[in-house]
């Protein structure tokens, strides 16, 4: 008898949920089926896919035309740029802990901003 590659991974995922499902509550017996849905459900649960698009040109807006779903069923972080004082806040307060001279931390301070602006 042949067996196919895609039923088997399909037992595999069974056995390897049904191990988990018995430590969480070991009196109950479940079916193949419903383990399989609780593997979905997990899935499901646990998936995240991050997307990055660049705003610039014609190529996003043809992107959301054609799958509307980037902003009805997405999560968008629109990141702009940082100001330069705040760049700077944020590279002083990760040097603080650092030993260097203040002309070594002032150009380090200036390459982070010129890195992250």
């Amino acid at each position: 008898a042949v067996v196919s590659t895609q039923s088997t991974g399909k037992q595999e995922i069974i056995e390897a949920v049904r191990v988990v499902a018995q430590q969480e509550d070991k009196s109950k017996e479940y079916s193949p089926m419903a383990l399989f849905a609780m593997f979905v459900n997990r899935c499901r649960e646990n998936l995240h896919i991050i997307l990055a698009f660049s705003p610039i040109g014609d190529a996003f807006r043809v992107r959301l035309r054609q799958y509307p779903s980037f902003i009805n069923c997405c999560t968008i972080d629109w990141f702009t740029a940082w100001p330069q004082d705040a760049l700077e806040m944020v590279a002083n307060k990760f040097l603080e802990s650092i030993e260097m001279g203040e002309d070594i931390r002032s150009g380090v301070v200036q390459t982070c901003q010129n890195f992250h602006g």
